[in-house]
C-alpha cells in the first residue's frame, strides 16, 4: 500500500493537462469548466427602459413647477419601438419598454390626469427618473464568470440571460 505522499507523487507524475476544449450548448454544460473568460455580447438592458407603467418624456423646457400638459402620441408596449418624441409631446409607455429617441424620463401614470389626447402632472421627475440605464446591468465584453469556473444551473442562467449559447 502506497502512503500519502507517495499516492499523490504517483498522481502527479500520470496526470497530463487538457488540451482540448469542447463546445458544447448551455444544456450539455452543466459542472463543465470554462476553457476561458465568458463575455457578455450585447449591453443589458439593450437600451434605457421604463421601470413602470407610465409616460415617457423629455425634461429638458419642463417649467420646474406647476402644471405641464403634453400631448400623447404614441403607445410603447415592451418589445416595441416608438417614434422621437418631439417637444411638448409624450409617449405612453410600459414596463421593460425602450424609451423613445428624446426621452429621458418616466411619469407614473399615477401622477397624470387625462383631458382628451393629452396628459397634465405637476411632478416633475428629474433626469433618468424610474428609467433603467442601457447596460446598467452588464456592459457588452464585461467578463460575466472566468477561465475555470465549473459552472452550476446559476451560471447557465446568467449565460442564457446574456445571450450566450454555447
Amino acid at each position: 500500500m502506497l502512503d500519502f505522499v507517495e499516492a499523490r507523487s504517483f498522481l502527479i507524475a500520470a496526470a497530463q493537462p487538457i488540451d482540448r476544449v469542447v463546445s458544447c450548448v448551455l444544456d450539455e454544460a452543466l459542472n463543465r469548466v470554462l476553457a476561458e473568460d465568458a463575455r457578455a455580447l450585447t449591453d443589458s438592458p439593450p437600451s434605457d427602459v421604463s421601470v413602470l407603467d407610465g409616460y415617457a418624456i423629455a425634461t429638458a423646457g419642463l417649467a420646474p413647477a406647476g402644471e405641464t400638459r403634453l400631448r400623447v402620441t404614441q403607445r410603447i408596449a415592451a418589445g416595441s419601438t416608438g417614434q422621437p418624441l418631439h417637444p411638448g409631446e409624450a409617449a405612453r409607455i410600459f414596463t421593460g419598454a425602450a424609451l423613445p429617441a428624446g426621452a429621458d424620463a418616466i411619469v407614473a401614470q399615477e401622477s397624470v390626469t387625462h383631458t382628451d389626447e393629452h396628459i397634465v402632472f405637476s411632478v416633475h421627475p428629474a433626469v433618468f427618473e424610474d428609467v433603467r440605464r442601457q447596460g446598467s446591468d452588464v456592459h457588452a465584453g464585461e467578463t460575466l464568470l472566468a477561465r475555470g469556473t465549473r459552472l452550476t444551473p446559476a451560471h447557465l442562467g446568467l449565460l442564457a440571460s446574456a445571450g450566450i449559447s454555447t
